[in-house]
């Protein structure tokens, strides 16, 4: 047991600092796609983004409206579905492959492009080699380059009061951080033994972009996507990457320290549930967990997937105690910590709320960074709070009240724990799940797609209506009554991210795998 622990401490604290070092450089980068290549990108961007916007006959202007900015999102996510659930469902119907389902093939389009990489399916049986390179993979892109674009134009909001334009945000978010960072990782999984070809493009673009699908059923404890330790840790390195990036390009946009504040909140959240997830045990070897990876590298795999919303698992969850699962319940019901691209948003808007309480409580105007806080963006912060318990706890009861899942066995902790990481995963657009291809089958497949699309598209308005009343209001010159940065400012902050998980999902936990256990 001691033993395991330092090998676990260890393997944590090489992997948070090695990705800290690369995460401050290219936050250098993503910082250059808010602010300084918003209307001046570099000439050779400039050029191939003209060509291929100009082809596809999309408006290049700079500037949009933020319900254009939003629109143009909708009418890309919604016509890559329906082209993935049409390609899915036509590969029975032209025999290139075993017949999909329409509720399964509409399921798992739906799962690629909210980056929740859900699979109803296994990888290796149900879908082609050519589906997998056509279909996968392009829709892990889209999804991966969605969830930056809002990113950006998130914090472009706070700086320059405007969002810019979404085709734009989205083709630099592919050209720039995700298409040459995929490559270079491609490249390092063949060196380190993946297969070329498909596998590790696949492998890739599912852990960088935080989508999390893998080419084959068994994920990453598959030995041809992930063979050795040396793998199992640059494939959770690529899962962080992305999130822990966005605070180094916020703190060279607001700067002052802010930027570092919130990468300080999500470490501290991060090393709070990685400590949470051993103290039932480690995962034993031969139980579903792969030795040529190790009990704790796999434990800390599984919760940085949980924990970034990736969903890729490097064993199964079963072995997992009653710690773990707890662990990857919180990190899929915060959201933040760090969470995928998206979970740098859903982080800014816990600090406009405690920037907003702290603000009364001293009698002050609320401000961030000099914009005034209106009552109206805290509603919007608020719905976008609520939405998420929402949708994960309404079809969990259902569920459970339609019998839904009784082939999980009968009624009690075990099977609750089961049905509520499903809708977590969708909800969160995690995409771990314990039921796997079992869920295939109309209820599971439709209903899980209806709480992954609201579990992504409704915080995304959200968060753009959020951006859109704090970028309305000039800023001033005035110090901000509270101060987002510093020791007290990120204690602060964390307390009450853990006290809003607290009051909302801990019973939900207690009745869950806590009582499994």
């Amino acid at each position: 047991m001691a033993s395991d622990t330092a090998v676990y401490v260890i393997h944590a604290s090489l992997l948070l600092v090695s990705v800290s070092l690369a995460a401050s450089l290219l936050g250098r980068l993503i910082s250059k796609l808010v602010v300084d290549w918003h209307r001046n990108p570099p000439e050779a961007l400039a050029l191939i983004e003209g060509r291929v916007l100009g082809a596809l006959r999309v408006d290049t202007k700079p500037k949009t409206s933020w319900r254009e900015y939003l629109a143009s999102l909708l009418a890309l996510n919604f016509a890559s579905i329906a082209l993935a659930t049409l390609a899915l469902y036509l590969q029975g119907v032209v025999r290139a492959g075993p017949p999909v389902s329409l509720d399964l093939a509409f399921n798992t389009a739906v799962s690629l492009v909210t980056n929740t990489g859900l699979q109803h399916y296994v990888g290796e049986r149900d879908l082609s080699a050519l589906l997998q390179v056509l279909v996968v993979i392009p829709m892990s892109f889209v999804a991966s380059a969605t969830g930056l674009s809002v990113a950006v134009a998130f914090m472009r909001s706070l700086v320059v009061g405007e969002p810019g334009n979404f085709f734009a945000d989205f083709l630099r978010s592919l050209l720039v951080v995700y298409a040459p960072i995929s490559v270079l990782a491609a490249l390092a999984l063949v060196a380190a033994g993946v297969p070329a070809g498909p596998v590790a493009s696949l492998v890739a673009i599912k852990l960088l972009g935080n989508v999390g699908a893998g080419y084959f059923g068994a994920n990453s404890a598959h030995p041809l996507e992930n063979p050795s330790a040396l793998t199992n840790f640059f494939e959770a390195f690529l899962m962080l990457l992305v999130p822990l990036s966005l605070p180094f390009a916020y703190e060279r946009i607001a700067g002052r320290g802010r930027g570092y504040s919130l990468y300080a909140i999500d470490l501290v959240l991060l090393s709070l549930l990685l400590a949470i997830a051993p103290l039932s045990g480690f995962p034993l070897l031969g139980r579903g967990v792969e030795p040529r990876l190790g009990g704790s590298p796999t434990l800390i795999f599984n919760v940085v997937s949980a924990l970034t919303n990736t969903g890729a698992t490097s064993s199964s969850l079963t072995p997992m105690g009653p710690s773990a699962v707890s662990s990857i319940l919180m990190g899929m019901f915060i959201q933040s910590a760090p969470g995928s691209a998206l979970g740098f948003v859903y982080l800014t808007v816990y600090v406009v709320i405690v920037v907003f309480i702290g603000s009364l409580m001293v009698g002050k105007t609320p401000r961030f960074l000099g914009r005034a806080v209106s009552p109206r963006a805290i509603k919007y912060a608020v719905a976008l709070f609520l939405v998420h318990p929402v949708i994960i706890l309404v079809p969990t009861v259902v569920a459970q009240l339609t019998g839904a899942c009784g082939f999980l066995g009968p009624p009690g902790p075990a099977t609750f724990t089961k049905v509520l990481l499903e809708f977590s995963s969708a909800a969160s657009n995690t995409g771990m799940s314990y039921l796997g291809d079992a869920a295939n089958t109309p209820f599971w497949n439709v209903s899980t797609a209806i709480v992954m699309l609201l579990g992504r598209y409704v915080p995304i308005a959200l968060m753009l209506l959020i951006a859109e009343d704090l970028a309305g209001t000039p800023p001033v010159s005035l110090p901000d009554p509270v101060e987002t940065r510093g020791l007290l400012f990120v204690a602060f902050s964390t307390l009450m991210i853990l006290v809003l998980f607290l009051l909302t999902f801990f019973p939900f936990i207690a009745i869950g795998p806590l009582a499994s256990g």
